[in-house]
Parts: structure tokens; C-alpha cells; sequence
């Protein structure tokens, strides 16, 4: 069984490894666009979790924990306009199938509707074919797509 709690500061390797293990992964024929992706957000945002998830009580970081080893995470940030910006959704693969992606999406949720905000925005891509699955079974919906160059972006929105 598996356990969502907050970000501890000993998690931050996992995390990080998480994060580019889980993108690299469906890169496909698109290997190198997913790799500058991932290493552009290892020196944005995961370069300081505690910084850009912990400075505000509008942003939060949750892990999914089997036995004590994260197997996946979610971020939350506050656009400040009523919206939420969901990041850094990941599921490890040996652990997906088990509702942890659909676990830390209603703990997102449920901390979005507790400070009154009115909706929740995402950006994924095309190569991510579970996590786009997981996404509109939740009730998100397209919004519109952009190119990244090899890479396709999709931006959903759901509505609280």
C-alpha cells in the first residue's frame, strides 16, 4: 500500500531521479527535445523544492511513498487568479496501475478547493498517452495544444 504526505527535504534525490526517470521513459524518437526539458526543470523549479513549493501557503508538494520510497509526486502553484497550476506529476512504472496518480490528483484538489481557488491548469505532452488518460478521466479538459518543437504540449484546465 502506498502513502501521499508532503515533501521532506530527504526526498529531494528521489524526487528529482523520479522525475527524469519517469519523462525519459516515453521520449520515444524524442529523446533529446524530453532530455532538455527535463534538465531545464531540474534547474528551475527542483533545483529548490522547499523554495518554490513551500514559500507560499497557495503552493504545496506531495509524495507517494511505498515502503518508504517515493514512487510518485505532484506539485501545486498558485497562478494567483483564482487558478492552480498542476507540476510535476509522476508515477515511478513499477508502481503506476495502483491509483497513485489518481490519489495525488484528488489531494491536489482537495488543497485547491480548501483555499477557494476556482480551477486547475496542467501542461503535458503528447508522448504522455497515461497520464493524458488519467487526466481527462478526471475531468480535465483541452484547452488548447502548442509545439515544442518535436514535442507536442497539451493545456488542460478543470473547473472546481
Amino acid at each position: 500500500m502506498f502513502k501521499i504526505r508532503s515533501f521532506e527535504d530527504a526526498d529531494y534525490y528521489e524526487v528529482r531521479a523520479l522525475f527524469e526517470r519517469s519523462l525519459i521513459e516515453f521520449s520515444e524518437n524524442c529523446e533529446t527535445a524530453m532530455r532538455s526539458y527535463v534538465q531545464s526543470s531540474l534547474s528551475d523549479d527542483l533545483i529548490d523544492i522547499r523554495k518554490h513549493y513551500f514559500d507560499s501557503s497557495t503552493n504545496h508538494f506531495w509524495v507517494a511513498e511505498i515502503d518508504g520510497i517515493v514512487k510518485g509526486m505532484v506539485g501545486i502553484q498558485s497562478t494567483g487568479d483564482g487558478t492552480a497550476e498542476l507540476r510535476r506529476m509522476s508515477v515511478d512504472r513499477e508502481a503506476r496501475r495502483l491509483g497513485i496518480g489518481s490519489k495525488l490528483l484528488s489531494v491536489a484538489e482537495a488543497f485547491c478547493n480548501e483555499l477557494g481557488l476556482q480551477s486547475i491548469r496542467l501542461t503535458t505532452v503528447t508522448l504522455l498517452v497515461p497520464a493524458i488518460a488519467l487526466y481527462e478521466n478526471c475531468g480535465f479538459t483541452l484547452q488548447e495544444t502548442e509545439s515544442y518543437g518535436d514535442i507536442t504540449g497539451l493545456h488542460y484546465m478543470k473547473t472546481l
